[in-house]
C-alpha cells in the first residue's frame, strides 16, 4: 500500500488540521482541568481529544495499553464532524508492605484504533498512539490511517517501536484511500500533557 508519513520536525499540518488540533487541544485542557486533583499531579496523565472530519460516524475498534489505564475511556463512537475525549494516566505507585513505595512508574503509553464501517466501500481505520513520561518532559505521539484491516493486522510491538521513534507531532496520509490522520501532544508540566488529533478522508469514494 502506498502511503506518505511525516514526523518529527518535518511534520507539516494542513491549515485545516492545524486549526482543528489547536481547538481540540484546548478542549483536552478544559477536560483535564475539570478532573484535576492531587493524584493527577503525581502521575503522568494525558488528556486527549479526537476530531472526526468525516460526515459519518466512526467507531472504536480496539485499544492497547502498554502501561497506564484510562480514567475516562475513549468514546465508543464519534459522530460525523464531532469530537470525543479521553484521559489516560500512569498506573498508581505500587506499595510494598513494610518497605514503602515500589519501583518507579514509567509513565502512560497507549493506543486506539477507530474505524468507519460501510458495506458499500472498503472500511477505513485511524490509529492514534501516545506516550507521556513519568519522570521527564518526554512526550510522543504517532498516527496511521488507511484500510482498517491493514491496521488491525499491525503488531502492537511494531506500533510501539514507531511511537518510540516519533516526536511530539505526527501526520500520516494514505494515498490509496485518501485517509489521513494528524496529531500533536503538548507538555504542560506537572506531569500533564494535552493531545489533539484529527481523522479525515480526502477521497470522495470514501467520504460523504
Amino acid at each position: 500500500m502506498a502511503s506518505e508519513q511525516q514526523m518529527h520536525g518535518a511534520t507539516r499540518f494542513t491549515d485545516k488540521e492545524m486549526t482543528a488540533i489547536n481547538e481540540v487541544v484546548k478542549e483536552a485542557q478544559t477536560l483535564l482541568e475539570n478532573k484535576n486533583n492531587g493524584k493527577v499531579r503525581q502521575l503522568a496523565t494525558v488528556a486527549g481529544t479526537v476530531m472526526n472530519f468525516k460526515g459519518q460516524q466512526i467507531m472504536l475498534n480496539t485499544t492497547q495499553e502498554w502501561f497506564g489505564h484510562f480514567i475516562e475511556k475513549p468514546p465508543i463512537t464519534i459522530g460525523g464532524h464531532g469530537s470525543g475525549t479521553f484521559v489516560h494516566r500512569a498506573p498508581s505507585f505500587p506499595k510494598i508492605p513494610g518497605y514503602g513505595p515500589g519501583p518507579a512508574i514509567a509513565g502512560c503509553k497507549a493506543a486506539v484504533i477507530y474505524g468507519y464501517y460501510d458495506k458499500d466501500v472498503p472500511q477505513l481505520g485511524w490509529l492514534l498512539a501516545w506516550y507521556k513520561s513519568q519522570n521527564s518532559a518526554e512526550h510522543k505521539v504517532y498516527v496511521e490511517a488507511g484500510l482498517l484491516e491493514v491496521l488491525q493486522k499491525r503488531e502492537w510491538s511494531e506500533i510501539e517501536e514507531k511511537l518510540d521513534a516519533s516526536g511530539s507531532a505526527c501526520r500520516y496520509y494514505d494515498s490509496v484511500t485518501g485517509a489521513a490522520a494528524a496529531a500533536e501532544i503538548k507538555d504542560h508540566g506537572y506531569k500533564l500533557a494535552y493531545l489533539g488529533a484529527c481523522f479525515d478522508c480526502t477521497n470522495s469514494a470514501f467520504k460523504e
